[in-house]
């Protein structure tokens, strides 16, 4: 691609062994910045779901008592997600990471802001969507830092980290906090004390969290030593037409490439049965067992406990097995997806039956962890996989992605009030259980013509 040939071009001889190389930076401080992105990812995770409780009390607040809106204000974050990786994916990449994420910061704490002041509910939703398009940007950056700093070979573990915080804040800090400060204080402060500890971590994080983008770096340290002023790659020649196909560039990866639109709507189906989860797991503990919002919210300790294992798991297994290999290629990262899409139809089918029987609550909070842990198994090799494959422009491959997963996810949702309606919980687990058992098929597909699909995508690279 003729607007990357600057970012692409190899620098100079002594940059593999420059201390302004990210790469050669002491593991002390990657580490450190990547748990600051880290508790970034979670805090904006936290507080975009922990109203999920108090939506009952929402609602009476705002006037209106419709259930499909329930299931709007949450899944409405996501359509977020669809806008922001047009826009800061390829501004990461034209004028570095740190051009994105502190403007993220602020555009994020005015949303808790509002949202917390909100007099309506399409005031509420405006800024719900909003908030999704900054924190996209945190999710987005943390996996591309990850790619500038850290080795292929440990990588894994990294962005296994990461990839934690997007899920953790949702299934158990979240819901907790979102219903004891509901019950207590109102749901208000939900986002005020999310605006207070948002910004607390945005005070730590300035003075530790530098550029890490080596082209933009790279940039920087020709234009000193030519005693030049620095411009952005972005106003290099015909800067209007590098700007353009920067930002056409994660739609490009999903119209002229195989495997970044296959492997979206992979993660796609299965973000959204999570989401399925996320945004009815409470209220149907209230519901079918009378929870009150506290309680409700402790029941996605399944959810946690899932994710927390599994994460673990997939972070040292899959850097210890590409270490393993003579040949280490990026889809050795992708066997884990054939367990993944395994384990899911089970999970399922336990979920919505166990519900539907009324069995002990233990039961489907158990099923809702195994669903979780076969979840992570088919999303977060992806996302490492796409890390691998497309380091430069990981974050445009990235956002790609998003856009796909975030429209599905922000759809699917939708349907799971009527599915429960018309199927009852069993036989709606049975049909979402029936699609995921295609994932079997797909995964073992990826695993073994996922290299002949990469080689035909050269061009994209």
């Amino acid at each position: 691609m003729q607007d990357t040939q600057n970012a692409s071009q190899c620098p100079d001889d002594d940059w593999t062994t420059s201390p302004q190389n990210p790469a050669n930076w002491p593991p002390t401080r990657k580490w450190a910045i990547v748990t600051l992105l880290w508790a970034t990812i979670i805090m904006a995770s936290i507080f975009s779901v922990a109203f999920e409780p108090a939506i009952p009390s929402m609602l009476e607040d705002f006037g209106t008592d419709s259930h499909a809106l329930s299931a709007f204000i949450v899944s409405v974050y996501t359509i977020g997600y669809c806008i922001g990786p047009l826009i800061t994916s390829p501004a990461s990449e034209l004028y570095g990471r740190m051009m994105v994420i502190y403007p993220s910061f602020l555009l994020y704490l005015v949303c808790l802001a509002i949202c917390g002041g909100s007099t309506n509910v399409a005031m509420f939703i405006v800024f719900q969507g909003v908030m999704g398009c900054a924190g996209i940007t945190f999710i987005i950056s943390g996996g591309a830092i990850v790619a500038d700093m850290i080795p292929k070979h440990r990588r894994g573990l990294a962005q296994s980290f990461l990839t934690s915080g997007t899920t953790l804040g949702p299934t158990i800090a979240g819901p907790i906090i979102g219903g004891l400060v509901a019950e207590n204080i109102g749901w208000r402060w939900i986002f005020w004390i999310g605006m207070i500890a948002l910004g607390s971590i945005m005070l730590v994080l300035i003075p530790i969290l530098r550029e890490t983008y080596p082209p933009i770096l790279h940039a920087r340290r020709q234009n000193t030593e030519k005693r030049t002023s620095y411009m952005p790659l972005a106003t290099s020649s015909r800067p209007s037409e590098v700007f353009r196909n920067a930002c056409l560039r994660p739609l490009r990866f999903l119209l002229r490439t195989r495997l970044v639109p296959i492997l979206s709507f992979f993660t796609s189906i299965v973000n959204s049965y999570m989401l399925i989860l996320f945004a009815t797991l409470g209220t149907t503990f209230q519901s079918k067992y009378g929870f009150s919002p506290f309680a409700s919210g402790l029941a996605y300790l399944g959810l946690f406990v899932g994710f927390a294992l599994s994460q673990i798991c997939i972070g040292l297994s899959s850097d210890a097995f590409l270490m393993r290999r003579a040949d280490p290629i990026p889809e050795h990262r992708l066997p884990l997806l054939i367990f993944g899409a395994s384990l899911l139809p089970g999970a399922l089918l336990m979920y919505g039956w166990t519900i539907q029987a009324h069995t002990h609550w233990m039961a489907p909070i158990t099923a809702s962890g195994l669903v979780a842990a076969a979840s992570m198994c088919l999303y977060i090799p992806v996302q490492i996989y796409f890390v691998d494959v497309y380091t430069l422009h990981a974050a445009s491959a990235m956002g790609a992605a998003s856009i796909v997963r975030s429209v599905i996810s922000a759809v699917v949702p939708l349907g799971a009030e009527p599915l429960y309606n018309r199927l009852d919980y069993g036989w709606g687990f049975t049909l979402l259980a029936g699609i995921a058992f295609l994932f079997v098929l797909g995964a073992i597909y990826l695993v073994k013509w996922g290299e002949r699909l990469r080689n035909l995508d050269k061009e994209m690279k």
